[in-house]
């Protein structure tokens, strides 16, 4: 991936478990945990992620707030990653 310079990650929650993610409008039965996602950023530090929107997120569909804890993990991850190539 040399020829990489800039990389737009864009977070679709529905892709997580409904265990992790119950709060969208498509929940995926079998999806990917949060620690896989969490790997996945980590496996992308060597790229230049320059900026990051996350969609498909739904709190009419998560009264406990799971959805939104997983999803600030994850930016929180993603923050984490960004700043230390500062």
């Amino acid at each position: 991936m040399d020829d990489v310079n800039n990389v737009y990650l864009s977070f679709d929650v529905d892709v997580l478990d409904p265990a992790f993610a119950p709060g969208v409008r498509n929940p995926e039965g079998g999806g990917i945990t949060l620690r896989n996602l969490i790997n996945v950023i980590h496996n992308l530090k060597s790229l230049n992620m320059m900026a990051l929107d996350v969609v498909e997120a739904n709190p009419d569909y998560d009264c406990m707030g799971i959805t939104f804890c997983s999803t600030l993990k994850f930016i929180r991850e993603f923050l984490g990653v960004a700043a230390a190539k500062l």
